[in-house]
């Protein structure tokens, strides 16, 4: 427990709350809408409006956009667990946030499948920061007596993300094809 930050500590030593507060609850976040981000292209591949207007036609071509995503966030996990140790979990996280945002822009902006792709590839990369980030963090900020505590709080984003993403996702799609 030596180990651990000083800022778990007040002015007697005793150790604060506000791990939980600044360290669990926003990886939560982060999780929560990570999964968001992963449910949304299976709705868009079952999207017929969407498949038109871009071309797609055939499976290889939808298996493609989903596949590219695992293919480079599982590179990107191993990749950052590397860089998370060598540059921190902190900066490490704004960086792979900041590719994650881009990515999203980017998709957002597509007006072809090669846009997409590279969407879904840079997406990859962006969010395989969060379980290297997470779990430093985790091993960072709580004690051992904590520490499963901890991972669970922000590992329920996996099941909380898809809970609220797809029901949204499809709503949003409804109202946009109402619309149109």
């Amino acid at each position: 427990m030596n180990n651990l930050n000083p800022q778990l500590h007040d002015a007697s030593g005793k150790m604060t709350n506000a791990r939980w507060f600044f360290t669990a609850f926003p990886l939560l976040v982060l999780f929560t809408v990570s999964m968001m981000d992963k449910a949304n292209i299976n709705i868009l591949l079952a999207n017929k409006p969407f498949l038109i207007d871009l071309g797609i036609d055939g499976n290889l071509v939808k298996g493609t956009l989903s596949s590219i995503f695992l293919v480079t966030y599982a590179f990107g996990q191993l990749a950052w667990g590397f860089i998370v140790d060598k540059i921190g979990a902190l900066r490490s996280g704004f960086i792979g946030i900041a590719l994650w945002a881009f990515a999203m822009v980017l998709g957002g902006m597509a007006d072809s499948i090669s846009a997409i792709l590279w969407s879904r590839a840079i997406l990859g990369i962006g969010e395989g920061v969060l379980y290297p980030m997470a779990l430093k963090l985790t091993s960072s900020w709580f004690p051992q007596n904590e520490q499963a505590k901890a991972q669970t709080t922000w590992y329920n984003g996996n099941a909380i993300g898809p809970v609220l993403g797809l029901p949204l996702i499809a709503i949003t799609l409804k109202n946009m094809w109402m619309q149109s």
